[in-house]
């Protein structure tokens, strides 16, 4: 057991102390989550793992005008004297902002003179703190000032990597081919709707719900998807489809848990239905996203192996029935924060590359970023730690696709699963339709310059129809359109086919 102790800021504000019992460690070049227990006692922080090696601790901290993003200190070491938690966490964002840059400078980026003088204010403040070590209320102020400026510093360098990668490639492809969809949640839209649609998007994403295509075991009612599908294909979008099976809650027939832990009549209701999917619908859809989140731990009472050979079974029954079609494999919570509180599942990275290394017919990995969702979204994170998870995803050397989606407020949504709970973000930048406005062009724009991501797609498209997440329409509950639809539009109409 190695255990590590962070020096606490006295007076925490009760919000920032909840967030703190969510701290975990985490270690090596992919930043993978170690179980952690954590306690809090007269303003000291307690971590414990069985890591044996140094660890980073990854902890939400408020950061000005941006709510509780979770930061992550630089490597640590077991010792007797405890940590100064702020400062660590400053240490951490800091020499991450400053990587970066200068990685992204050695490959071409051009940095200005207003970015450089944000990056010498940012160090200038942590060096402040870490040479005033005797002084707690020093090492508060001057930490708290070189995450806030870290925060300033990496946003304005993330705009430039995005303006420039954008230029770079529109000189040679313009506009871009990438697909920006979004996936169709209830009944076919209507005119204006479809309008809508046609000026955001040149793509469409038809889930295909089990709990609605077979409500009751040997049951399928059709008629709401071939209804779609038809709509779809007469406006002339490329459609992707799916996620045919998807392993988070409540997305699963509620008649399927008679049969929890039992992998073998599993695997055969699962071919089935999706056997049924493919026959029907195979000759008009050629992209399927086959499966969503079954990375996740204790999915219908399966072990970790249970669920990747499950996984497996389903691209090679794919891959049989139609061996022309692209299949994607989809992973929830990409930076694996559920390993925090329980090992038995695999890294999702891991268990992408464990299915690759068993030969499945996988064509494309899905990233599901998914913040203000508990428990089946990650926790805030900035832009800077967004483009790094999405570079390690790009080593398993497929296209990547990107599912995208935050909330528009953090009260209760009547029409969303009571699974689903939108999370607030902390301090005075709760969230909002602007806020996630601001969060889709930093996130949208990211995912799509990068050359490797061959498509991004909006987690649902109305919040006055049954969907999924909360709030995270592009429409409101009152089926008015919100800023974030306005940014989606102009994006396409400037860089996209």
């Amino acid at each position: 057991m190695v255990s590590y102790s962070f020096l606490l800021p006295e007076s925490l504000p009760e919000p920032v102390s909840q967030g703190l019992s969510r701290a975990f460690l985490l270690s090596g070049t992919e930043y993978v989550p170690w179980p952690t227990e954590v306690l809090l006692k007269d303003n000291e922080l307690t971590v414990q793992c069985h890591a044996n090696e140094s660890s980073c601790l990854s902890a939400p901290w408020p950061v000005d005008g941006r709510g509780h993003v979770l930061h992550t200190s630089g490597n640590l070491m077991p010792r007797g004297e405890p940590y100064h938690l702020v400062l660590e966490l400053a240490r951490g964002k800091v020499n991450h902002v400053r990587t970066q840059a200068a990685d992204w400078e050695m490959g071409g980026l051009v940095i200005s003179d207003e970015l450089r003088s944000a990056l010498r204010a940012m160090t200038q403040a942590f060096i402040h703190a870490a040479c005033n070590q005797d002084n707690s209320s020093t090492i508060r102020r001057f930490s708290q000032e070189a995450i806030d400026r870290a925060a300033v510093a990496g946003e304005q360098l993330l705009s430039a990597y995005v303006n420039q990668v954008f230029h770079f490639r529109l000189v040679r492809e313009q506009p871009l081919a990438t697909t920006l969809a979004c996936r169709i949640n209830g009944s076919v839209p209507d005119a204006s709707r479809t309008a809508l649609l046609r000026e955001t998007f040149n793509g469409i994403q038809i889930p295909f719900l089990w709990p609605s295509i077979e409500p009751s075991e040997g049951e399928y009612v059709w008629e709401a998807t071939d209804a779609l599908l038809s709509w779809a294909e007469g406006k002339g979008w490329e459609v992707v489809g799916g996620p045919v099976i998807d392993f988070g809650n409540p997305a699963l027939p509620a008649w399927l848990s008679r049969y929890r832990g039992d992998l073998r009549r599993l695997i055969n209701y699962m071919d089935d239905y999706l056997e049924m999917v493919l026959q029907r619908y195979g000759d008009r859809i050629r992209t399927w996203e086959l499966t969503a989140a079954s990375n996740l731990p204790h999915v219908l009472g399966l072990n970790k192996d249970e669920l990747l050979h499950l996984t497996n079974r389903l691209f090679d029954t794919a891959q049989q029935l139609k061996p022309d079609l692209a299949f994607v494999l989809g992973l929830a919570q990409p930076w694996g924060e559920y390993l925090a509180r329980d090992d038995q599942a695999y890294y999702p990275f891991l268990f992408a590359d464990a299915l690759l290394r068993n030969r499945a017919a996988v064509s494309a990995v899905n990233l599901e970023i998914l913040m203000g969702v508990q428990p089946r979204g990650s926790f805030l994170r900035d832009g800077l730690e967004i483009s790094r998870i999405v570079d390690l995803y790009a080593l398993l050397g497929l296209p990547l696709r990107v599912t995208l989606g935050c909330p528009s407020g953090s009260g209760s949504d009547s029409l969303a699963p009571v699974e689903h709970a939108a999370q607030a973000r902390g301090g005075e930048a709760d969230w909002s339709p602007s806020v996630q406005a601001h969060w889709a062009e930093q996130v949208v724009s990211l995912a799509l310059c990068k050359p490797f991501v061959e498509g991004v797609t909006w987690v649902h498209f109305t919040d006055d129809q049954p969907h999924w997440f909360p709030h995270a329409g592009l429409l409101a509950s009152d089926g008015q359109p919100k800023p974030v639809l306005d940014f989606l539009r102009n994006f396409r109409r400037t860089r996209l086919r």
